[in-house]
């Protein structure tokens, strides 16, 4: 799901096809400047990231739609098409 999210899209950094993750996003909904950095591990799974995180609102009293989390993972493209 993530690789393939935006894989035939334009790069708006180098114009190149295929995409960050990030890059794929545009529901104004759900994008926003980021309060949180995770730092992604491959081993963690993607429910227990989840499951953290809404512990994390819960114990802070936050909101979940007004946190906004920057992910590594996410902004790298994993694939790339010169052609």
């Amino acid at each position: 799901l993530i690789r393939k999210k935006g894989a035939s899209d334009e790069c708006p950094i180098d114009g190149w096809k295929g995409t960050a993750y990030v890059h794929s996003i545009t529901d104004p909904k759900v994008v926003g400047p980021a309060n949180i950095m995770l730092s992604y591990a491959w081993g963690y799974t993607i429910g227990g990231i989840v499951d953290t995180l809404k512990e994390y609102c819960k114990e802070n009293k936050k909101d979940p739609k007004e946190v906004y989390v920057w992910v590594c993972f996410l902004s790298m493209r994993e694939s790339i098409s010169r052609s």
